[in-house]
């Protein structure tokens, strides 16, 4: 699926995507008064407002009961659609909803953290446990290093 913003021009093809018809229906629209640029793009935002328009006037006449059957059809999944994102962006601005960028960041810093943290352990123990002799003390001591390193981790992804 395209990553389009409201006010950016597209092409006929993306058009023809988002609304679930072929790109040659959209240049027949063109030529019965759907808005296109001058230089054969379109604007989204405008075509959203044109196409909304025509199928709320073609409810409201008999003439093409299928025609109207299916601006029916096609409004009742756009308001279903515009229903949905209004939902998704109340349920970001709460923070119950998060961007998948940012998760996938978040995720790889605290990663990139645990691995630096458990690599730093063999260097700082390594003249202490080269002088150990004691298996039992040497475990105990590795433990608790790692331990450490990982219960330092929370604290790190709180703090940013």
């Amino acid at each position: 699926m395209p990553v389009i913003s409201n006010t950016e021009r597209v092409s006929r093809d993306i058009i023809a995507y988002l609304f679930g018809v072929h790109p040659s229906t959209v240049s027949r629209w063109t030529k019965t008064g759907f808005p296109r640029n001058k230089d054969g793009t379109f604007d989204l935002r405008t075509c959203i407002t044109h196409a909304l328009t025509a199928a709320e006037e073609m409810v409201g006449q008999e003439t093409n009961m299928e025609a109207a059957e299916q601006a029916i059809v096609w409004l009742a999944k756009f308001r279903e659609q515009r229903a949905r994102l209004s939902q998704l962006e109340c349920e970001r601005l709460e923070g119950t909803l998060v961007v998948a960028a940012d998760m996938e960041k978040a995720i790889f810093e605290l990663a990139r953290k645990t691995r630096d943290a458990l690599l730093n352990i063999p260097a700082r123990l390594a003249a202490i446990l080269a002088a150990e002799s004691d298996r039992k003390r040497v475990e105990e001591m590795l433990d608790i290093e790692m331990r450490k390193a990982l219960e330092e981790l929370p604290n790190v992804t709180a703090k940013g």
